[in-house]
């Protein structure tokens, strides 16, 4: 889906949340997130409900890493944690994006998924909401091959086709 007014206070998807909230408790299984896809290409983060956090784990494994010295997501996002024989951190959802009304208001399990860039480097994403976050800035500065947006496509569709099945 594609929503109107995130900024205002998640408009778009919670008023749709409201107006079907029926039909979607009655038949979704989840709401799959990627707002900010990729506003870097250092690593990924994820955010999600404990549901998903085997799936999330196995699709980054399926999924080739962008960076080549990482065989797969998974192994990046593994170092970039710096804890050996953990697995990577999955942070728990709060609110903030359009995935609030799905988990908050009819307790639909939910993931967000970004790439992203490293803290010690940037302070956030600098671009995010402005006249400059275009087509070539990403192609420019955040993802020259659109590797990463690629990365993020396939971890979403891994993970829609584990649940599905």
């Amino acid at each position: 889906c594609s929503w109107d007014a995130e900024e205002y206070g998640l408009l778009g998807s919670t008023e749709w949340v409201q107006d079907l909230s029926k039909v979607i408790y009655d038949r979704a299984l989840s709401y799959l997130n990627a707002d900010t896809a990729v506003s870097g290409h250092d690593h990924v983060a994820i955010a999600s409900t404990p549901l998903l956090h085997s799936v999330l784990y196995t699709a980054t494994k399926m999924t080739k890493c962008p960076n080549p010295q990482y065989p797969t997501v998974y192994d990046e996002w593994q170092h970039y944690n710096m804890i050996p024989g953990t697995r990577p951190y999955i942070a728990n959802l709060g609110s903030g994006s359009d995935y609030t009304p799905f988990l908050q208001n009819l307790g639909i399990t939910s993931f967000d998924l970004s790439y992203t860039y490293s803290e010690k480097d940037l302070a956030s994403y600098p671009v995010y909401h402005s006249v400059h976050d275009t087509f070539y800035w990403v192609k420019k500065f955040a993802d020259m091959n659109f590797e990463h947006h690629k990365a993020v496509g396939l971890i979403w569709l891994n993970v829609a086709l584990q649940i599905a099945t």
